[in-house]
């Protein structure tokens, strides 16, 4: 259609990756077992966007224009191990533990424009006027587990449970600018995270299953973050020394029921019910936000 194109915007993201990676089993013996491995990763990213412009006074173009940007190019390598432990204590009960290193490929943001809306709600978060980075950095964590699996009576009901801690550097974060309808990419410091979880089931009946689970989860920042704006004007930075990492709720839980039975000799049916309740979490790092204070909720199905 004729002079309806008031915004035009091709991006082209052309990724490549390659790792090579190898892992050894040794068997001190049939119950206990180590395993070590490594991958090497290297990755590269090249970004380019062209864009077309043009505001409308009614039906007439009154001023066009044509934004472009220039190519970002980028390239990473990681080395990322792992060591894992299995014990078979027992028939039925296992011991286990992990340590790993995982890493997460930075990029390119689509450009966000730098017009007074966008930099008012830049401004209204606490942020830099012009506040979208044209990339983001990788980010990555140690992870550190330790769990048990066990089957129990006669292989009716099966209990795992599990501790974690996790060391996560230069976290990326997802960004909304809500009021300008854009969003982006960035990073926001350290933060250290551990927990607990569990997940019961249990075969009550042949044709009934029932099954719990359970978790706690405290993620929060190291340190203060000072490159990510203030609040409020009260020159304390957004993000703080102990806030809630965006997006991880303090605990969860749920509850299931399975019954299975035979319509017939050739057709079965089952009816499933599950409960899922999450707790509190922060929706954004950002204080001044309507999402940083999002409320637990319950859903079921």
């Amino acid at each position: 259609f004729a002079n309806d194109d008031s915004y035009n915007s091709v991006r082209h993201y052309h990724d490549k990756q390659e790792s090579v990676f190898g892992e050894l089993t040794f068997h001190a013996s049939k119950a206990l077992a180590f395993t070590a491995g490594l991958r090497q990763l290297h990755a590269t990213q090249r970004f380019t966007r062209s864009a077309l412009t043009q505001f409308y006074d009614g039906p007439t173009p009154i001023t066009p224009g044509y934004g472009g940007q220039a190519p970002v190019d980028a390239k990473w390598n990681a080395t990322t191990p792992s060591l894992k432990m299995n014990w078979q204590v027992a028939p039925d009960v296992s011991l286990y533990a992990n340590a790993s290193k995982g890493f997460r490929l930075g990029g390119a943001n689509r450009p966000v424009p730098d017009t007074p809306l966008v930099e008012k709600n830049c401004t209204e978060l606490g942020l830099p006027a012009n506040c979208a980075p044209a990339a983001f950095q990788p980010d990555s964590l140690w992870s550190y587990e330790l769990g048990s699996k066990m089957d129990l009576l006669d292989h009716t009901m099966s209990l795992n449970v599990a501790a974690y801690l996790l060391k996560w550097k230069n976290i990326q974060q997802d960004i909304s600018l809500s009021n300008a309808g854009f969003d982006f990419e960035t990073n926001v410091g350290n933060a250290t995270s551990w927990g607990m979880e569990a997940e019961l089931k249990a075969r009550v009946t042949p044709a009934l299953t029932l099954s719990a689970a359970a978790g706690f989860t405290r993620a929060t920042f190291d340190a203060d973050y000072l490159a990510f704006g203030t609040y409020d004007g009260d020159g304390k930075p957004n993000i703080r020394k102990g806030d809630w990492v965006e997006g991880v709720p303090r605990a969860t839980a749920s509850l299931g029921a399975d019954y299975h039975w035979a319509v017939n000799d050739t057709v079965n049916a089952f009816v499933r019910g599950n409960g899922q309740w999450t707790g509190k979490s922060h929706g954004t790092v950002l204080r001044g936000d309507a999402d940083y204070n999002r409320a637990s909720y319950f859903t079921a199905d």
